[in-house]
This record gives C-alpha cells, sequence and structure tokens, in this order.
C-alpha cells in the first residue's frame, strides 16, 4: 500500500435506501486508504427508513448522517454533503453502489503522479444479475476534457474523486432543477473546463442499475439542459474565464444546435459546429 499524505471524505446521497446503502458504506470503510468520514446525506426518507440509519450509522464513528426535507434532486444532496467535508479529497458514492477495495488507493496514486485535481475509474456494471465491464478499456479517455465531454457522459459518478478546494470553485455540484437526473454530468462540464480531469482505465466500482435510476425515466432533453447549466455557469462563474477556456480548443468542440441562442457572443465565436450529444450512462438516484 502507498503512502498518501491526505485526508479524504466520502459524501452518498439517498433516499429511502436501508441495505444497499449499508453495503455502500461498508465498501467505502474497507478501503485499503482508510477515508477520513463518511457523509450520507438523506433527502427526505420515511421516518422507519431514518431509524434504521440512524442506528446503523452511528455505530461507527466515521459515519455521519444529515437529514434533509425531501428535494427529489442528488446534486442537492451532494452539495449538502461538500458543505459538510473537511477533508483535501472528497469521493461520491451513490447508495445503491459498491466500491473495490483499492479504489481510493489506486485514485489518489494516480492524481500524485499526474498533478490532477479530479479523477475517474472505469466500471464493472451489473444489471438484472449481470455483470459486465461498464466500457472497454480502449473507451476510457485518458483525461476528461469540455471537448469529449460534450460528446458523451462517460463518467460514472460513484468512480470519481476531486480535490475539496477544486469542487469549490466551480460550486461544489450542480444542482439547478433543470439538471436533475445529469447533475452529474453538468458538474464534470463545470470541472473539466479549468481543472485536470484525469481516467483510470480499469474498473474501480461496481455500478448497480436499476428500474429507478433517473436516468432511465430522464427525457434526452435533460442531457441538453446539463449543457446549457454548464454554458450559463461559463458566463456567470469568475473561472473560468474566456481565455482558460480557449486552451481546451472550443473551435473543435460540439455543442446542441437549440442551445446557441444561450451562449454569449464570447463564447459564440468559439463554436464552429453543432450536434447532439449521444445519451450516456444514468445519473442515479
Amino acid at each position: 500500500m502507498s503512502a498518501n499524505p491526505t485526508s479524504l471524505d466520502v459524501i452518498i446521497p439517498s433516499f429511502n435506501e436501508t441495505f444497499r446503502l449499508v453495503r455502500a458504506v461498508a465498501s467505502a470503510l474497507a478501503q485499503s486508504v482508510p477515508v477520513q468520514k463518511i457523509i450520507v446525506v438523506d433527502d427526505g426518507s420515511t421516518e422507519d427508513t431514518l431509524r434504521f440509519l440512524r442506528a446503523e450509522l452511528m455505530t461507527n464513528p466515521k459515519t455521519h448522517l444529515i437529514e434533509l426535507e425531501h428535494s427529489g434532486h442528488p446534486g442537492v444532496a451532494r452539495k449538502e454533503g461538500l458543505r459538510a467535508s473537511t477533508a483535501d479529497w472528497v469521493a461520491f458514492l451513490d447508495a445503491d453502489d459498491v466500491w473495490l477495495f483499492d479504489k481510493i488507493e489506486r485514485q489518489l496514486n494516480c492524481a500524485a503522479e499526474t498533478k490532477a485535481d479530479a479523477v475517474y475509474g472505469n466500471a464493472q456494471k451489473v444489471e438484472n444479475g449481470l455483470s459486465e465491464p461498464f466500457q472497454p478499456r480502449e473507451r476510457i479517455p485518458t483525461s476528461a476534457t469540455v471537448k469529449n465531454l460534450l460528446q458523451r457522459n462517460f463518467i460514472v459518478n460513484s468512480s470519481v474523486i476531486a480535490r475539496r478546494s477544486a469542487l469549490i470553485s466551480i460550486g461544489l455540484y450542480s444542482d439547478s432543477p433543470s439538471v436533475r437526473g445529469t447533475e452529474d454530468y453538468a458538474t464534470w462540464l463545470r470541472l473539466a473546463s479549468n481543472h485536470k480531469f484525469v481516467g483510470i482505465p480499469d474498473a474501480t466500482v461496481e455500478y448497480h442499475i436499476s428500474g429507478v435510476s433517473l436516468s432511465k425515466i430522464a427525457p434526452v432533453s435533460a442531457r441538453r439542459n446539463a449543457i446549457t447549466d454548464w454554458m450559463r455557469w461559463i458566463n456567470t462563474a469568475p473561472v473560468p474565464t474566456l481565455s482558460k477556456l480557449t486552451n481546451l480548443s472550443l473551435g473543435a468542440l460540439a455543442i446542441i444546435g437549440e442551445q446557441r441562442n444561450l451562449v454569449s457572443l464570447s463564447i459564440r465565436a468559439w463554436l464552429s459546429k453543432s450536434s447532439t450529444p449521444r445519451e450516456g450512462d444514468r445519473a442515479p438516484w
């Protein structure tokens, strides 16, 4: 095991999850590099569920429970968890997913070697009792850029770790009502705009897909909404500036045609073509 002189908190949003959540928490506690704390953010579950969670989570000093009013928006819960974090790094984990035991160690080592601000990984997809790679190794880009993210969302939320300072610089996590179901995608676009965001081609997580995953019920337009959210953020956030974005070869970026009117004139000058991004992986809730 490599020594990683850094701290890391885990953010898990949850709604009416019990045993699957306990399984997710156990996978975080079992990491080869210990995490600092696990912050479970409950989005207004039933009282019976909350009683179960309070009893289960209070048995370990590393687990913390935040109880919110129901919003139905994973981005709201993740953002609240980030506000409660004090670690150098933050890792995202969905309540129905399971980390491989050395996920955090491999990703912190990768970040140290590449001087990255965020790291994602491949996943082992589990659906209807069947398990297979989420994507072939060769389809996992070595880094996430605005350019390749606009083509498709290839990042599984539960595979990501990021410097907390980087997340603070982009507003923590996208929680606009319009991006419910693709709030992770909107957040990755922000991160890729002015931070080094690298990938590991090997699986880091068991990525469980159920019939209630938001991407299975959200319309394709939700992905357009995520891109619209990103473009609005560009025009209002202090960073990234246009000069930083030009380093990402905006002239080659593909933007949804219907959204062009939402891009400021300064950004629009860098756009040369349009296409519709393909529907990618789910944003679980």
